[in-house]
């Protein structure tokens, strides 16, 4: 499995982006489903207003991508805002850089579903923060 960000939800709707084409070959190579989040998805539909919103419905009507929810695969014991509370430990944590809330949900279904591999633009980011088990996140492209 792999989580995908922001930037290559926008770009696989064929937006003038560097990246569209790659994102989109990614997108149709890679067994699905790839995993994001509910603050990816509402920043990607901010991006995407009236240029492909529609689009991107279809991504998760299709099952091409499935989004992590917030309070599933916690440990056992974990109150139901673990997920929020996290985010937040991670936003305090990186603050010299700092880092967003879609950013943190990421790190956070990366935590929590035991991926590392993530197809993203943010290489710079995503290069400093660490995955579940502490290692390097596997950025793709």
């Amino acid at each position: 499995m792999i989580l995908i960000d922001t930037g290559p939800l926008v770009a696989v709707l064929g937006t003038k982006l560097d990246f569209s084409d790659i994102c989109r070959k990614i997108l149709h190579q890679t067994p699905w489903p790839l995993i994001s989040t509910w603050p990816c998805l509402t920043e990607a539909m901010y991006f995407a207003w009236q240029k492909g919103e529609f689009e991107l419905l279809r991504l998760l009507q299709d099952g091409a991508v499935r989004l992590m929810e917030p309070g599933k695969n916690l440990k056992d014991g974990q109150p139901p805002d673990a997920f929020m509370l996290r985010i937040g430990e991670l936003m305090e944590q990186y603050q010299d850089l700092p880092m967003d809330f879609a950013d943190a949900s990421l790190v956070v279904a990366s935590e929590r579903l035991r991926i590392r591999k993530i197809l993203t633009l943010d290489r710079k980011d995503f290069s400093i923060y660490r995955a579940f088990d502490g290692g390097a996140f596997e950025i793709v492209p």
